[in-house]
């Protein structure tokens, strides 16, 4: 993604509950493709266990 000041980003879009979130992987050209596609599948797997918090932290629940 390129912001209109110029900045490049990689995105990672998802959902939960409904509700579109976004979360930044990184720069572009300090983290490449390759390491941006492996923090995404990272991400996913985090994020359908778990959720996001919204400055980019994985809070698993536990049960009680």
């Amino acid at each position: 993604m390129v912001n209109p000041k110029g900045s490049k980003l990689w995105p990672f879009k998802y959902r939960i509950d409904g509700r579109e979130t976004h979360l930044s992987i990184g720069k572009y050209p300090d983290v490449g493709l390759a390491r941006a596609r492996r923090k995404r599948a990272t991400a996913r797997i985090s994020q359908s266990s778990c959720g996001y918090e919204a400055d980019g932290s994985v809070p698993c629940r536990t049960a009680a």
